[in-house]
């Protein structure tokens, strides 16, 4: 059990108060047996966003011990177009890092339905479909950093990252200075200090919603990142544009990219493909002082192998 939780918790419909300990969501027996091949993360709650409860599944590595070390930390948000998507997009991601020493956490935000008279925008709150998402996200952010010395985690080695929208809504919460949800504590920003992504979705078209604009909020403080897309995805426009017209007139970082030849915007869901991105990740935190040592997982079955956006004419 991790000290630093003095906050009411409210966990499926009962509330009650944990003075000095973070303590776990314990899931059923059912749930634990599924899970012995694959061990589950810890599930905490991080916030209760519309009187729902919104978890995050943290994974730490073997025998960490956050009293006496602190590790770099990765938090990464689901894709599913802002309005579908699990955590469990990003077990494999997690368990991975974990394994190579970073304490990985994956997180459930609340999303607006496909359908309906609320669709594009929340009635209670206002926000639209982006912003909402965007808005849990920043609340996860602080609320890993809140509880960093309870989980081990060093705040200035925090990776965002995220798949499709998932993409989005890290590069956002951890760079806009809107959509702050007045029950966060006060005090912690959402700033990071790499990004870790699978072909974001990134748009001009966002710039009819400033607060969740991506060109409006990249800048000179725009962290490394490492960045995965396919060549016949339709979002790498929009992503050229962002890194031509935003990252680099104002100083940021400029992204590594990788592409997958041939392939479209779920090209990463396909396993070979995956391991390959999971592979150039971590050279890419090995690289930026992240994490150190060789990859640990075994060459793509499929023999796929990612192409660096700089020997491919035009890109």
């Amino acid at each position: 059990m991790l000290v630093g939780m003095q906050r009411v918790k409210h966990i499926f419909g009962l509330s009650f108060v944990v003075v000095g300990l973070l303590v776990p969501i314990v899931g059923s027996a059912a749930d634990v047996a599924a899970s012995q091949a694959d061990p589950p993360g810890k599930r905490y709650v991080y916030k209760h966003s519309e009187g729902k409860p919104l978890g995050i599944e943290v994974f730490s590595p073997k025998d960490h011990d956050p009293a006496t070390r602190k590790v770099a930390g990765i938090i990464l948000f689901h894709g599913g177009n802002w309005t579908d998507g699990s955590p469990a997009e990003f077990h494999d991601v997690c368990r991975y890092f974990a394994s190579r020493g970073l304490v990985a956490a994956t997180v459930d935000y609340r999303m607006l339905p496909a359908h309906g008279p609320e669709k594009d925008k929340d009635s209670q709150t206002g926000l639209t479909r982006k912003q909402v998402c965007v808005r849990d996200a920043k609340s996860a952010i602080r609320w890993f950093k809140e509880y960093a010395d309870a989980l081990g985690v060093d705040t200035k080695r925090i990776i965002a990252g995220g798949g499709s929208a998932g993409g989005h809504i890290a590069v956002l919460a951890s760079t806009t200075p809107d959509l702050n949800d007045p029950t966060d504590p006060p005090g912690i920003d959402t700033s990071v200090a790499a990004y870790m992504l699978w072909a974001p979705a990134c748009t001009e078209a966002d710039a009819n919603d400033p607060p969740i604009d991506a060109r409006r909020h990249v800048g000179k403080n725009f962290a490394p990142a490492v960045v995965f897309f396919g060549t016949e995805d339709n979002w790498l426009r929009h992503w050229k544009n962002l890194t031509q017209y935003s990252i680099r007139p104002r100083g940021g970082a400029e992204p590594i990219v990788w592409f997958a030849q041939g392939g479209d915007h779920g090209v990463f869901g396909k396993p070979d493909w995956r391991l390959a991105t999971i592979a150039a990740a971590d050279r890419f935190l090995v690289d930026r002082g992240f994490l150190t040592g060789d990859s640990t997982l075994a060459p793509s079955p499929g023999g796929k192998t990612l192409t660096p956006a700089v020997s491919i004419p035009g890109q």
